[in-house]
């Protein structure tokens, strides 16, 4: 009797670690719907294509973390988050990079974000309206996007390209107004810049060019 009394407890812990494993397990975890949010039309399509896979997996038994990984590995994407939504569904919040500049190299026209990391070709979104570089050495990027960057986005928008002359860079804007800068050139420097570019085309005074190279004005 005094066995029996010691043995109920473990048999009931058995059936309940037993039932716990048994549901841990069911068909009622395996993985049915896989939802994907975010701003990614670029990358959509392929995403799906790959996830489809994890579709009828227990969703306890996705490793998060190495998923993310994996995931992360596509150049195209910014930020992901991915989370589980109880019994069935994965929810993948992706955010791909934003397109900032077209690059024309060796007979191509690529895409870089604001960070100089190449992530697409020009056809993947021919409908962003983007100034463009064009460069023998993809070693030279980052001096471009650091020029870039200076720049407020508003400003962004009128410029169509920019490229380099011998020591300088020359920013060529749609109107087909150019501006001389270096590389030395504080961020201020352009804000002022366009406000005279602003300030000189309403009065129709504007001339060919502004040189914004020199540290205490602005030649134009």
């Amino acid at each position: 009797m005094v066995f029996f009394k010691k043995f109920i407890p473990i048999f009931i812990l058995f059936i309940i670690f037993y039932n716990i494993y048994f549901f841990y397990n069911s068909d009622y975890f395996l993985i049915k719907d896989i939802q994907i949010m975010g701003k990614n039309e670029l990358l959509k399509n392929d995403i799906i294509e790959k996830l489809d896979i994890l579709k009828s997996k227990n969703i306890w038994k996705i490793d998060i973390e190495k998923l993310k990984e994996l995931i992360l590995k596509d150049v195209r994407i910014e930020k992901l988050d991915i989370k589980r939504k109880i019994p069935d569904k994965l929810i993948f919040e992706i955010e791909e990079k934003k397109p900032f500049i077209y690059v024309e190299y060796k007979g191509r026209i690529l895409v870089s974000d604001k960070n100089g990391i190449i992530f697409s070709i020009y056809k993947e979104i021919s409908n962003e309206d983007l100034a463009i570089i064009k460069l023998t050495n993809l070693e030279d990027l980052k001096e471009y996007i650091s020029i870039l960057n200076k720049l407020e986005g508003k400003y962004l928008e009128l410029i169509s390209e920019l490229y380099k002359k011998e020591n300088y860079y020359i920013i060529y804007l749609r109107d087909g107004i150019k501006i001389k800068t270096d590389i030395d050139v504080e961020k201020k420097k352009y804000s002022l810049a366009f406000k005279l570019y602003n300030h000189l085309k309403n009065k129709k005074e504007i001339d060919e060019y502004l040189d914004i190279r020199f540290k205490d004005f602005i030649v134009k």
